[in-house]
């Protein structure tokens, strides 16, 4: 399978990002806006999951994440909740012999205890399946907060430290590893659908991620797109708390906006 170069001629040094991670928004909107209801708009929504997993893959980016479903979501109509665990069964179902095709390994961040039953089961079929996979980590985030998760590490580090006596901080090896997935720090945050905000999404991780808040709704998000972001990201510099002119790092906490491509 050929792959693309992150990096466009002209462009700058910085790399492209190591994890990207998508807030998944305007879903609902999108259907509405078009006399459709909101299911409508996430099987909308689903089909553009599936073609960003596939860019992400051309494009060799070690680790994408995708807020699929947060612990805030169960507030909404039990008939919307059922279309989105439907539709991600189906995203599992359908998309495993692919997945394994292209080397894509399958994770499953947040609080499994929850989910329907057999969510649960086509989901951890599907991690299995692609445990072995060396390329891309998609990372879908479902009944996922990200202050659940950091109460879950410091509740998981006090048990650690009464069996061994040893109270002192967690260092960031021992810290991942109270985490849900345990990837790196997110560099690329994107959310679509015109909100500003993070919206309790890997709050841990995106310390010093470049955040983009884009206007476009989900299922409007589209392959060049994706590569505009891509391109506007390598060409921040990325300071990580140091002087401007040293070598691109981590991130700053900086917002932008892009308009429509084109």
């Amino acid at each position: 399978m050929k792959t693309r170069n992150l990096v466009s001629k002209g462009q700058s040094n910085n790399p492209g990002p190591r994890h990207l991670a998508f807030i998944m928004d305007g879903n609902g909107r999108w259907a509405e806006s078009r006399g459709m209801n909101r299911s409508q708009g996430h099987k909308a929504g689903l089909k553009a999951l599936e073609r960003i997993v596939l860019a992400c893959s051309e494009r060799n980016i070690p680790y994408v994440s995708f807020y699929a479903f947060s612990t805030e979501n169960w507030k909404r109509p039990a008939r919307e909740i059922r279309t989105i665990f439907l539709l991600m069964d189906l995203f599992f179902r359908r998309r495993m012999q692919d997945l394994k095709k292209r080397n894509i390994r399958i994770l499953v961040s947040g609080d499994w205890e929850a989910l329907p039953a057999r969510s649960r089961e086509i989901a951890e079929t599907c991690i299995r399946e692609t445990a072995t996979a060396t390329g891309i980590t998609v990372n879908l985030c479902m009944n996922y907060g990200g202050q659940m998760e950091m109460r879950r590490a410091c509740a998981l580090w006090a048990a650690r430290s009464h069996e061994t006596g040893d109270y002192s901080l967690p260092d960031e090896t021992e810290m991942r590893e109270l985490l849900y997935s345990g990837l790196p720090d997110v560099d690329l945050m994107v959310r679509t659908g015109g909100d500003h905000r993070i919206s309790n999404f890997l709050l841990y991780q995106m310390a010093y991620a470049e955040l983009f808040f884009l206007e476009q709704p989900w299922p409007d998000f589209e392959e060049g797109l994706l590569q505009r972001v891509l391109n506007s990201f390598q060409n921040r510099e990325r300071r990580m708390g140091g002087l401007g002119g040293a070598a691109p790092a981590r991130g700053t906490k900086q917002g932008a906006r892009l308009g429509s491509p084109g």
